[in-house]
Parts: structure tokens; sequence; C-alpha cells
């Protein structure tokens, strides 16, 4: 970013020190994505046509309520037919024929100054959907995708606001501050010595006041 090569697509993939993959505290994982703003932002005309997506692999093994997706039976692209693949993680299990599916939810956060506002989207998207972005954008075909998925799930557009976005910077507390503290309670955990400890005091979040606008806005 300082050179001013940045290239038009950039995929980061955070290391054990710089992401907040279990069994590292999710400090580390908040400080790199921080870095990555800082920089972005630092340069106002890249800023300006620049949309950072965070997303993750899967998720973390929590319960979901909402049932992922599935393509009707027998969906060109989306289904396990030949050969059928056995549990690898489970000695004699049968093999798994059936459905790709959407899997559960996953978080993801979009940066930008066209998803600044308190915009909502509420369509569907999956990974694949990143791929969907780039292809609305740039114009480059992914072939891998089934017309099952492309008519199921969006292209994040419907989450930016291109025609009035909003280049202001908002205030946030860097989380480098108690980075210190934090390594000292999760020394044991990143050694693998010890589970993680509940914290004795919690506080449950708490939902901004207000209406969310929807749709995220015009394209």
């Amino acid at each position: 970013v300082a050179a001013g090569n940045l290239p038009q697509v950039s995929w980061i993939i955070g290391s054990v020190v710089t992401s907040d993959h279990p069994p590292a505290p999710s400090l580390f994982g908040e400080n790199i994505l921080s870095l990555i703003v800082d920089a972005l932002t630092a340069d106002a005309a890249l800023w300006a046509k620049t949309v950072l997506f965070v997303t993750y692999d899967e998720n973390g093994g929590f319960f979901d309520h909402v049932a992922p997706v599935t393509p009707p039976l027998g969906t060109a692209g989306e289904y396990v037919t030949a050969p059928a693949v056995p549990d690898p993680t489970v000695i004699g299990s049968p093999p798994i024929p059936g459905p790709i599916g959407l899997g559960f939810r996953v978080p993801t956060l979009i940066i930008s100054p066209f998803s600044r506002g308190g915009f909502v989207s509420s369509d569907l998207f999956d990974h694949t959907s990143v791929l969907r972005f780039l292809e609305t954008r740039f114009g480059a075909e992914v072939p891998n995708l089934s017309a099952w998925r492309r008519a199921t799930v969006g292209d994040f557009t419907s989450a930016l606001n291109f025609k009035a976005p909003d280049h202001s910077l908002p205030n946030l507390p860097s989380p480098i501050s108690p980075i210190q503290q934090v390594l000292q309670q999760c020394t044991a955990n990143l050694a693998g010595q010890t589970p993680y400890a509940v914290p004795n005091s919690q506080i449950l979040p708490a939902q901004e006041a207000g209406t969310a606008t929807r749709p995220s806005g015009a394209c």
C-alpha cells in the first residue's frame, strides 16, 4: 500500500500469531485487522475505491438454529456422487453421498466507504459470494459455480451503496492497549497446557438503538 503497488485483488490469510484461531486469543485477529484497515485508510484515494471482506473458513462448531439451505435432490454440481467418500475421522464409517449445501453461518465483515451508515442486507450469501463479487466487478468468470448456487446466493453488491459512499473514518479503540494483559492471561492457553478460563464477570452485548435501513442502498 505504501509503495502504491497494491493489486486490484489481494487475499490475506492470517498466520498462527496474526489470527484469532484457537488457541490464540481473539485480540491477535483484532490487531492484524486493525493494522490492515489503518494501512488502507492511510491512502485516501485508495480507500475511496476499496472494499475489505473479512470472513472465516467455518463457524467453529457452535450451534446454529438456522439450517443451511440445501439444493434439491440430484442438483448438478451440488451433490457428492461418485465415488462416495467415507468420513476419514471415523474408522469403518459408511460413505457419505449427499448434498454439498451451503453449510452453517459464519461471521463476515464488509469494511468500505460503500458499507458505512448502518445499512442492512438480508440477502443470502456464502463463501462463493466473494468470487461472485469479483465476477461482477471485474468480469472474470468463475466456471466452477453451479447454476443452483448462482441463483441461490448473492454477490455482496446489495450490501454496498455505490451512489452515496461515506469516506469519513470513525474513532475506534485500539486493540493494542490491553495486549500485554491478554497475553499474560493466555500464556498457558497458547502452550496448550490449560483450557480457556471463563471470566467471572461477563456482560451481555447490547444492540444499538434505532431502525436499520433496508435495502442497503442503490447500486
